[in-house]
């Protein structure tokens, strides 16, 4: 119980910005097993994919930050 409890509260202190990694890597395995059947070409466009989002998202952040810098 205790074990449970102490992962848990490990869990809540991790920084939202971590769960960016394995959720995009999730969403674009889904749509790329989505559009296409063979495994080879399903990797090849799901890292495609995932580096665009990744790239996207810090843009955002890069930028967000930027404008945000001495407020």
């Amino acid at each position: 119980m205790n074990s449970l409890f102490l992962s848990m509260v490990t869990l809540a202190q991790l920084p939202i910005l971590y769960y960016m990694f394995p959720l995009t890597a999730a969403i674009s395995l889904v749509y790329s097993a989505t559009r296409y059947e063979e495994p080879t070409a399903i990797l090849k466009k799901s890292f495609r994919l995932f580096m665009q989002i990744i790239v996207f998202m810090l843009g955002v952040l890069l930028l967000v930050y930027l404008l945000s810098y001495k407020l």
